[in-house]
């Protein structure tokens, strides 16, 4: 059979419940065969696993497999099963060897190396994983520290508070009054918890769905910004009973916040910044700024998520057929849209773009404020209706802001079934 007739066999297999003893065995030369794709292979993999693979099987692909998408994918599996001997092994290897750990430190959106440690559900792995969290807390690793929180949290909250202020000593100084606030809401949510067993649990299960704790509370930088993220979330789902919005007011104003009001009253808390001050945008890869490196591990200290966007603002991402239809005029003059300055200034008629960076570069050198432009044809509090002419796939495919909704999205899910 050819490569392509294979791959077809395999996708309809996967895509419908036929299963038959000479299928399990196709799919298992189709997983074994080296020259078969790698994405192949692991389609025909995760068929299997929903049907009779076995840990044996899974164990010796996770450390023999040619390809590493399918090690990878083994690998999953079987902590996904709760496999004992390879959640064990892992976790002795990062306590054995501390500085792996530090590849937890990422940025949100994106897949971090440990994100495996969220799938544990098994009490046996509770001493690991406290032990994990005091060194994150020693070595000022805010994203792992809140990964292992969460994961330990899962398998008795109760005791996770505890844990919380068992660790307090081990925090930066500055992370104590946090570490404090975080120990507290824990132990609020595993009251609930408790509560639900008692003979009155569908009426307090019912009490809880109509209470904020299991609400995730995100907060923009600006008011004008509620509504872009607001209608174009509910594209991917509506989340009106679970998603909250508040503004920040801007980089000058996040400092000053107190981290524990963020998560007062809920499960989650996101802050999503614009990149004029949270990204050098001149740079390769726009690499945060100072100002945004020490907030997203202060912020990230006390379990909040901050994600800092890779363009000006949010009016960077707006396409030019939404704006024209708005506007109702042809805006070929203004688009494309530079990334790195602010559409206000963009779209003035007086704007030219040469010279407006000249004036950056003299004002950043005499310590000026940023130079702007006049007469701009677009406002702010039209980004309601901007938003609602956008097309979420269409129009922000392959963009962090696109990543950034679909995760508020499913973190909203998430807690929704905590």
């Amino acid at each position: 059979m050819s490569p392509q007739g294979r791959e077809g066999l395999i996708r309809f297999v996967h895509e419908t419940d036929l299963w038959s003893d000479r299928i399990e065995a196709s799919l298992n030369a189709a997983v074994r065969d080296g020259e078969t794709l790698g994405h192949i292979q692991v389609l025909a993999l995760e068929t299997l696993n929903r049907h009779a693979v076995s840990d044996a099987m899974l164990e010796d692909l996770a450390s023999s497999a040619e390809k590493p998408e399918v090690r990878d994918f083994a690998f999953h599996a079987l902590v996904e099963r709760q496999h004992r001997p390879t959640i064990e092994r892992c976790l002795s290897q990062l306590l054995d060897s501390e500085s792996d750990l530090s590849v937890g430190e990422i940025e949100r959106p994106g897949r971090s190396p440990l994100d495996w440690i969220s799938k544990i559900k098994d009490r046996f792995a509770w001493d690991k994983l406290a032990k994990l969290r005091g060194i994150s807390l020693q070595k000022n690793q805010p994203m792992v520290a809140g990964l292992l929180t969460d994961t330990l949290a899962r398998i008795d909250r109760a005791e996770t508070a505890k844990l919380v202020d068992r660790q307090i000593e081990l925090a930066p100084p500055a992370w104590r009054h946090i570490q404090q606030g975080q120990g507290i809401r824990l132990e609020t949510e595993a009251r609930v918890e408790k509560a639900q067993t008692a003979p009155l649990a569908r009426v307090l299960e019912r009490l809880r769905g109509a209470t904020s704790l299991n609400l995730l509370l995100v907060f923009c930088e600006g008011s004008t910004d509620i509504p872009v993220f607001k209608t174009l979330i509910n594209q991917i789902r509506d989340v009106t009973d679970q998603v909250k919005f508040d503004f920040v007011g801007g980089w000058s104003q996040l400092p000053q916040k107190d981290p524990t009001l963020f998560m007062l009253g809920c499960k989650g808390a996101i802050v999503v910044m614009d990149g004029d001050e949270g990204r050098h945008l001149r740079k390769r890869n726009r690499p945060l700024t100072p100002l945004a490196k020490r907030e997203k591990a202060r912020l990230a200290a006390s379990g909040v998520e901050l994600f800092v966007l890779n363009r000006y603002g949010i009016e960077n991402y707006f396409p030019r057929a939404a704006m024209e239809g708005l506007l109702g005029r042809d805006l070929a003059h203004f688009f494309p849209l530079a990334e790195d300055i602010s559409v206000l200034d963009q779209m003035s008629q007086d704007f030219r773009p040469w010279i407006f960076r000249l004036k950056q570069f003299v004002a950043r050198i005499l310590g000026l404020g940023a130079p702007s432009g006049k007469r701009s044809i677009y406002s702010k509090s039209r980004n309601r209706e901007v938003a609602e002419r956008m097309n979420l796939a269409g129009d922000l495919d392959r963009t962090d802001l696109y990543e950034v909704l679909q995760y508020i999205s499913s973190r909203a899910l998430e807690l929704q079934d905590m």
